[in-house]
This record gives C-alpha cells, sequence and structure tokens, in this order.
C-alpha cells in the first residue's frame, strides 16, 4: 500500500519554479498565507527573491519571469549585479551584499549590530566599526523599505519576509 500511495503521487501534475515562488506556494498550504488570496512573498537569502499571489493564484507573466523585486533598480548606475545589470535591490539587499560590505559573515554581522545597539563603544576605533555597521544595516533597510513602499503602491497586498536574512530580524528592525 505504501509503495502504490507513494508511486501514484509521483505522476500528479508537477510544475518547476524559482525558491521564492515555491516559498510563496509553501505558505499557502502550510504556514502564514493559509486562506490569503492575495499577498507578496519576499525571500530575503544570499539573493533577494519575490513570488506575487494574486487571486489565491502564483503570478508567473507571460514568460514565468514576474514578481523578480531583486532585480528591481534602486540605484541606476549603481553596483554590479550577477543579472548583468547595474544597481538591483538584491545587490543592496542581500546576505552577499550585507557580507560584502561589512567583510564579515552574517551571524558575525547581527552579532555586532545587536551587540552595538547594547552598548557604546569602548575605542575610537570601535567606534567607528560601529559607525560603519550602523550605517551598512541602515542603508540596507533603507533600500528595503523604498522597494517594499513602492511595491505596495503598485499591489496593495500584504507582505510576508521569510528566508535566511529574516530569522536575524527583530521588531526594532
Amino acid at each position: 500500500p505504501l509503495y502504490s500511495s507513494a508511486a501514484s503521487d509521483v505522476y500528479k501534475r508537477q510544475r518547476i519554479t524559482n525558491d521564492a515562488n515555491a516559498a510563496a506556494l509553501g505558505e499557502i498550504a502550510y504556514g502564514n498565507a493559509g486562506g490569503m488570496r492575495d499577498f507578496i512573498m519576499v525571500t530575503l537569502g544570499t539573493g533577494l527573491g519575490s513570488g506575487f499571489v494574486a487571486g489565491g493564484r502564483m503570478i508567473y507573466g507571460h514568460d514565468g519571469m514576474a514578481g523578480e523585486l531583486g532585480h528591481v533598480v534602486v540605484e541606476p548606475g549603481g553596483r554590479q549585479c550577477g543579472c548583468g545589470r547595474r544597481g538591483c535591490l538584491e545587490t543592496y539587499c542581500s546576505a552577499d551584499a550585507l557580507e560584502q560590505a561589512s567583510g564579515m559573515p552574517i551571524p558575525d554581522f547581527f552579532h555586532s549590530l545587536r551587540e552595538i545597539s547594547r552598548h557604546t563603544a569602548d575605542t575610537d576605533t570601535d567606534e567607528k566599526k560601529s559607525s560603519q555597521i550602523s550605517q551598512i544595516w541602515e542603508d540596507y533597510l533603507n533600500h528595503l523599505a523604498f522597494a517594499m513602499k513602492n511595491l505596495n503602491l503598485i499591489i496593495d497586498a500584504p507582505m510576508i519576509l521569510s528566508g535566511y536574512l529574516a530569522s536575524f530580524l527583530t521588531e526594532e528592525d
């Protein structure tokens, strides 16, 4: 019986999609989006992905490329992106961008950021480093807020933040 059940599941309709769209579908089936007909999933990981759901259906667009928030240009002529464009949101709002700007792994970056908010710097060097880390984080949040606010003006729907970096976010952020 187990074999026949598993075998029948293999032949069900399947679709290949990207990780952000899969995360949105997972939220519908198992997470916070159960019952939601319209929402935007934003995945904050090594890159920045997104999936758009409207009327209870994933929006793929004509060529399957709809909802690529990470490749919306937020700084014309800005940082080089892996897609070939310059100034894409994911070059400012991703784990890779934070690691590149800070020169430290993500867990260390957030540890330092939280320490800064708890303590004052002991030396000028500590103060300079604290200031740099705080500025990197402020720039990240400003770019993300800018993009999300503009997106919300276009698509009036709730947003769900998920992914590797989301686990480091606090209410204060």
